[in-house]
């Protein structure tokens, strides 16, 4: 391939590059017919080889010890078309250091950044909600209710770094004008993809392949109509639609998931 046809390529920087959804996401985006340039953010160098095997373009910066000025920096150089926000913590202290903390920099980054698009996504959370201060979602069964409690009382404080920067990404967008989607995931799962899924108002109840997140992030990625929303996706039951119809259905419903519970 040329350095012509490069200047035309579109772009995706993601952060958190060696996550599974990411590998699987890194994948899809370079063996699309028009494929994007990659470049993926990482704290380890060790695993550069692994996501140049892929067809990544690796950066080596850890994103606890990054400043806003080290995201722009990123940013700038390597002028993506999307920037995908697929880090995360492991345990409390992690969370609040990558999945607010961090996830807040780049957004304020990708803001604050001299490129021409400020398309943003983020990996977050199925059941990512003000637990104390807003109701029950109105679609939760009682049985969604009980494994929404039990997700809680394991990795609540992982939720609660999440609520904060959806949050602030929502709240704050009047001022940093992002063309942001916020996908939210139930559990996590390495079977082979499915292609279909269930997408919007799900319930809390199910699982869904990384593989099918990364189809996902990629579906919002080339749907415009889902700007400015968050939205849940689990596997699929009988009759669910493709993911690509699924994700086309929550744009052309706008259905949200995440106003009024935060």
């Amino acid at each position: 391939m040329g350095d012509a046809s490069l200047l035309d390529m579109s772009t995706a920087l993601i952060f958190g590059g060696n996550g599974k959804t990411a590998r699987h996401l890194t994948t899809i985006l370079r063996n699309l017919e028009s494929p994007h340039r990659v470049y993926s953010v990482i704290r380890n160098p060790d695993q550069i080889p692994d996501l140049e095997a892929l067809g990544a373009n690796p950066i080596v910066q850890d994103i606890v010890t990054a400043t806003e000025t080290d995201f722009i920096d990123i940013i700038e150089r390597t002028r993506p078309s999307v920037v995908v926000w697929a880090a995360g913590g492991k345990d409390a202290q992690s969370a609040e250091a990558v999945d607010r903390d961090g996830a807040i920099r780049a957004m304020d980054a990708l803001s604050k950044a001299a490129i021409p698009m400020k398309r943003y996504i983020v990996i977050s959370a199925l059941d990512v909600r003000d637990r104390e201060k807003k109701p029950l979602p109105d679609w939760y069964t009682a049985a969604d209710e009980k494994l929404s409690d039990r997700m809680w009382g394991v990795i609540g404080p992982i939720m609660r770094a999440k609520l904060a920067a959806d949050t602030e990404l929502r709240v704050g967008n009047a001022a940093r004008k992002l063309h942001y989607t916020i996908v939210r995931p139930g559990g996590l799962t390495e079977l082979p993809n499915v292609g279909r899924i269930r997408a919007g108002k799900v319930g809390v109840i199910g699982m869904i392949p990384r593989e099918d997140v990364a189809k996902v992030i990629n579906a919002a990625i080339h749907n415009s109509g889902t700007f400015g929303l968050a939205f849940d996706i689990l596997g699929p039951t009988l009759g669910s639609p493709t993911v690509e119809d699924a994700v086309s259905q929550v744009a052309d419903k706008q259905e949200d998931t995440f106003e009024g519970y935060y």
